[in-house]
């Protein structure tokens, strides 16, 4: 149950000895039907860079619980899964359910995400793969632990190709400002945006698209 970020429950390192070491160390996992718990991560990947990504890793039907700061985090991944997983009990009133770094063709569909403050959070997301396309769909985010940020879908700093479709977002932050929506997009290139649901029970927006 520590917090400390040495703790990993499931890890994909290139080294040993550090849970942060990058490497094209790790394709073609499946974790599927777990019970994860506790921890700063729940699941991990480190991939090896922008010519050296992970490929085809999937999370799937997994049930995480209790971890302190990131449900599921994937570092240059490439063509990876994540899908139908629950994500709750996050300790942290920061923490992310779901976080991808420099990943591209991902896909992230009908996960259930109660996170701290932060949904699903992608970072340059086809950045170095800008003809890629990434899917997030059906996917419900609600139950957030802290009170006042809440980031529903957060779209950050040149991504491209991200297709957002039939998700259920709903957020009730204590704080006004526009900062804080349903979904936001910085710097996002070509998004589609179709048939989702966005509630926000506070004072703020529900979409934010910054260009």
């Amino acid at each position: 149950t520590s917090t400390s970020s040495y703790f990993n429950v499931v890890l994909s390192s290139a080294s040993e000895s550090s849970y942060s070491y990058s490497g094209n160390n790790g394709d073609y996992n499946t974790i599927s039907n777990c019970k994860l718990r506790n921890g700063y991560y729940g699941v991990r990947f480190n991939g090896g860079g922008s010519t050296s990504p992970d490929y085809g890793n999937k999370i799937s039907n997994c049930d995480l619980q209790g971890h302190y700061y990131y449900g599921i985090y994937t570092y240059y991944q490439r063509n990876n899964v994540l899908e139908y997983n629950s994500i709750s009990n996050l300790t942290s009133t920061y923490a992310y359910g779901i976080y991808s770094y420099y990943s591209s063709a991902s896909t992230i569909n009908g996960n259930v995400v109660m996170p701290g403050n932060y949904g699903i959070y992608l970072y340059r997301e086809n950045y170095f793969y800008t003809t890629s396309s990434s899917l997030v769909s059906n996917n419900m985010i609600t139950n957030f632990n802290n009170t006042s940020y809440h980031y529903g879908i957060r779209v950050y700093y040149f991504c491209y190709n991200i297709k957002i479709l039939h998700n259920t977002v709903r957020i009730a932050p204590s704080t006004t400002s526009y900062y804080y929506p349903a979904l936001y997009l910085y710097y996002a290139y070509y998004p589609v945006i179709k048939n989702n649901i966005f509630i926000n029970e506070g004072n703020n927006g529900i979409l934010c698209y910054i260009y």
